[in-house]
């Protein structure tokens, strides 16, 4: 489940200016047990704390709690009929 930032930012101040707990925040904000305390491993894992995030615009926190995904890089696949022609080489199969 995604939220708004402005959902998200209600959670931390919940949890971090209004020192509620992880139960209190879920009854207030009206979400799952797992859901807050998700949000919450976010926000740790950003290294946020309750002053910035107070100051933070909505894209600049978006981009804290949901960075972009690293892109795996793609690595080529080998030339399969190179191998195959360098197999059938007389030295490379002798055993």
């Amino acid at each position: 489940m995604t939220l708004t930032v402005r959902k998200n930012k209600e959670i931390l101040r919940l949890k971090w200016h209004q020192y509620m707990s992880a139960g209190q925040v879920e009854v207030s904000v009206g979400l799952s047990h797992s859901t807050v305390g998700e949000y919450l491993r976010k926000a740790k894992q950003a290294n946020l704390i309750w002053k910035l995030t107070e100051m933070l615009s909505e894209e600049p926190l978006r981009e804290k709690l949901f960075p972009p995904k690293l892109k795996v890089a793609e690595v080529p696949l080998p030339d399969w009929t190179y191998v195959e022609k360098e197999f059938k080489l007389p030295a490379v199969n002798d055993n």
